[in-house]
C-alpha cells in the first residue's frame, strides 16, 4: 500500500486546511522582532567575549602553570 499527502496516514492537506491557527497582529509581531533582536545582538556580544576570554585564558595559562607570570600580580 502506498500512502501520499504527509507522513501521517489518513491525515493530508484536505485536513489541514481545516486547522485554524491563531495569527497575531502586526503591532504583536513588531515588539516580538524588536525583544528578539536585542536579544540576539546581546548573544552576538556575549559570544564575542567568550571568545575574546578564552584567548587570554590560553595565553596567561601556560605561563600561570611555568611560573613565569604570579596569580597575584595579573590582578
Amino acid at each position: 500500500m502506498r500512502a501520499s499527502g504527509s507522513a501521517q496516514r489518513n491525515f493530508g492537506p484536505m485536513h489541514l486546511r481545516q486547522i485554524k491557527m491563531l495569527v497575531p497582529s502586526i503591532e504583536v509581531l513588531e515588539r516580538h522582532s524588536e525583544l528578539l533582536d536585542s536579544l540576539f545582538r546581546q548573544r552576538q556580544s556575549n559570544l564575542k567575549e567568550n571568545d575574546k576570554l578564552g584567548e587570554i585564558r590560553n595565553s596567561l595559562l601556560p605561563r600561570l602553570l611555568s611560573g613565569e607570570v604570579m596569580a597575584d600580580s595579573i590582578v
